[in-house]
């Protein structure tokens, strides 16, 4: 897949699929010079002999001169691309935490922004992704409170009124890549109105023009939380949410919940 990514092509052919299969146990793997001294994408310069290595000892056929996973990781190749990540933590991204995570924060305007989120560009996301990869120190995906703490004190913002309503609404609990994006991200510019039309439909699965208990219950009951009966989510998230108390929740009470608290 690598060879793939750098080159634009596999590294064995064949006619057909055996003829293919053949090559890959038998054929060297070559990397001719007229090939590989332009990216395909133009980006210029030569592929590095350095990559070339990588992808040798990634194919070696003898299971026991093969790298492992542990050796491919430690290779130069890989090393130098792991570059660090010290995107500066500020009062305005505690703040957006802070909001976020507060137990007064609807689930659904939660939920909503998730999706939002997850429909913007990688350009658009890059200043939040850099954020949490700078957090996210140990590299398993998650940040707790412990990473924003340290963060915070090397930006001198131990003092910071945010600071300590994070900690204490997180605890012990981790805030997974998508749910941090959903809380540090521009909300006020992101709650467009096509990124707020399409996640309402994301909730409006019957193609109804609304939103209905039932739906939401199947979505945010949760077992372990004190109302345990997925109907009664429901009924509870509905009951905040639905201002004509006409039994649903339409695109307008959507949006009103999505944007209307935005700061």
């Amino acid at each position: 897949i690598i060879f793939i990514m750098l080159r634009g092509s596999p590294p064995f052919y064949g006619d057909d699929d055996d003829s293919t299969y053949v090559a890959i146990q038998k054929d060297p793997l070559t990397f001719r010079p007229d090939y590989w001294a332009q990216r395909p994408d133009d980006a210029g310069g030569p592929i590095s002999e350095d990559a070339m290595d990588f992808i040798r000892h990634m194919c070696e056929r003898d299971i026991k001169g093969r790298w492992t996973a542990v050796q491919c990781v430690d290779h130069p190749w890989i090393q130098r691309a792991k570059l660090p990540f010290n995107t500066k933590l500020t009062p305005e991204y505690l703040g957006r935490l802070s909001d976020y995570i507060s137990p007064t924060c609807p689930l659904l305007k939660r939920a909503a922004f998730q999706l939002i989120v997850n429909r913007l560009s990688e350009k658009e996301i890059k200043e939040f992704k850099d954020l949490f990869l700078t957090l996210d120190q140990d590299g398993d995906g998650y940040v707790v409170a412990g990473d924003v703490t340290h963060k915070a004190k090397d930006a001198g913002l131990e003092a910071d009124p945010s600071l300590g309503k994070i900690v204490t609404a997180l605890g012990a609990a981790r805030l997974p890549y998508t749910e941090f994006m959903a809380a540090v991200c521009d909300q006020k510019r992101f709650a467009t109105e096509l990124n707020v039309i399409s996640a309402f439909r994301v909730f409006d699965r019957r193609n109804e023009n609304k939103i209905n208990e039932e739906v939401l219950g199947q979505i945010f009951h949760d077992p372990t939380q004190v109302i345990k009966d997925a109907k009664e989510v429901g009924k509870a998230m509905m009951k905040d949410h639905d201002t004509n108390k006409d039994g649903f929740l339409d695109i307008a009470e959507f949006k009103v919940l999505v944007t209307g608290a935005v700061a």
